[in-house]
């Protein structure tokens, strides 16, 4: 199952972050503030 973040998929945050899926989902519940600590403009 791939979870979304705002309109975006685990896949697409992974291939342009560099990061793991695994990584995605275990921080999913904070993935906003995560990636706004990676400069991505929600």
């Amino acid at each position: 199952m791939e979870y979304i973040v705002n309109g975006r998929g685990i896949t697409e945050i992974t291939n342009k972050y560099n990061v793991a899926p695994t990584t995605v989902r275990s921080w999913r519940k904070s993935a906003i503030k995560k990636l706004r600590q990676l400069g991505v403009t929600m």
